[in-house]
Parts: C-alpha cells; structure tokens; sequence
C-alpha cells in the first residue's frame, strides 16, 4: 500500500509579519530595568527587552512595580525586537502607522510618544500635516503620506467626534485664514464642530464664531 505523505508548508518569519501574526500579545512580570527607550520586564526570571516611548514609561509605573504591557513582535530577516503599549488602541494605531511605506516601527513608537491616540487621530483624519510633522523623526513629507494612507482608517480605532455641520467655500477660506494666524487646522475643526449656525454666514462671521471658541 503506498503511504501519502502530506507536504508541511513551512512558515518563515516574513510570513508570520506580513500576515500580522503577534506571537506575544502582552507580558505581565516585574519593570525590573530602564533605558532610554525601552524597559526590561522580568517575567519568570527572563528579562524581555521592550521598545517604548520614554514619554510612556510614566503610565506603566516604576522601576519595581509589577506592570502589565501590550506587545508588538516585529520581525525581520536578521532581527526580533518587541514593542510595548500602554494600550491596545495605542497598540492598533502603531500597527496602522508600520503599513505606510516610510514608517519604521521605531518611527511609529516615535509617533506615538508624541502625544496620546485621540490627539493623533484627530491630526491624522483632520490632515493636520503641521500638527503631524512636529512629531519626531518624521517631517512633512512622512506627514502627508500618513494623512493620505490612513486618514479614513483611524476612526476605527478611535472615535474623532468631528461633524462639520456645512461645507462651503466661505467655510474653507475661515479655516485658511484661521490657520494663515498660526491655529492647526485639527482644532480649528473642533471648534467647528462645536459651533452652531454656520450656514449661510461669510467667512469673515465664520471666523469670528470660530475664533470664540479657538481663544
């Protein structure tokens, strides 16, 4: 009788990255390390290395705390390195942001410890690219192709309770003007959002409204 042999497909680590495969979602142990940069967890009495954002480390707790963080295994032909958050929405966004071409997972973790997931998501689906480019390593050119890849994608990680009520081009040169005097188009937005009775209004009425909730 002859014996089929089933061929067992073997799975290099380029397949578990591109398929978005995370082989470690979180470590619970000991913040038992600090660098810059990065912590080591000891978790059974082995000291993980994870990549964070200084500006991060304060939420997780102190050198000898017990800490839980979420993680992000990157892997590549001649590396592994792990990535920690704060959170899982933080954790989704950074996983958005290492799907632009560009955008390393360093960047990304750079991004991140800009400033918190609502703030960047606002920037990202207002196309605040001013906002966006002040974050390190990154520059308007990165900026813009963040805007343009993702901007109708962050909302399904966070909410941006932005509604414009009307679209006009006297609304659209308000917020020109608005930003001409140096305020990011992401809260002028907001405060469109805010403001009521816009339609019909000049831009120069709009600004006004605007300006009262921007000041």
């Amino acid at each position: 009788m002859r014996r089929l042999c089933g061929v067992r497909k073997k799975v290099s680590f380029e397949d578990h990255q591109s398929k978005g495969l995370n082989m470690i979602s979180y470590i619970k142990g000991i913040y038992a390390d600090d660098e810059e940069n990065l912590i080591i967890v000891d978790c059974h009495d082995i000291g993980y290395e994870v990549h964070i954002a200084d500006s991060k480390k304060p939420l997780l707790g102190h050198v000898g705390d017990e800490i839980m963080i979420y993680t992000y295994m990157d892997i590549k032909e001649n590396d592994v390195a792990i990535y920690g958050f704060t959170s899982k929405e933080e954790r989704e966004l950074f996983k958005l942001l290492i799907t632009v071409s560009t955008i390393g997972a360093s960047t990304a973790i750079g991004i991140l410890g800009f400033c918190d997931v609502p703030t960047l998501c606002l920037y990202i689906s207002t196309s605040d690219v001013k906002a966006l480019s002040k974050a390190p390593k990154l520059g308007t050119k990165k900026a813009e192709r963040i805007v343009t890849e993702l901007k109708n994608k962050v909302c399904d990680i966070h909410y941006v309770p932005v509604d414009i009520k009307t679209s006009s081009s006297e609304v659209d040169d308000a917020v020109e003007a608005l930003m001409s005097l140096g305020y990011q188009r992401s809260d002028i937005m907001l405060a469109i959002s805010a403001t009521d009775d816009l339609e019909g209004l000049d831009s120069g009425k709009i600004m006004k409204k605007l300006l009262k909730k921007l000041i």
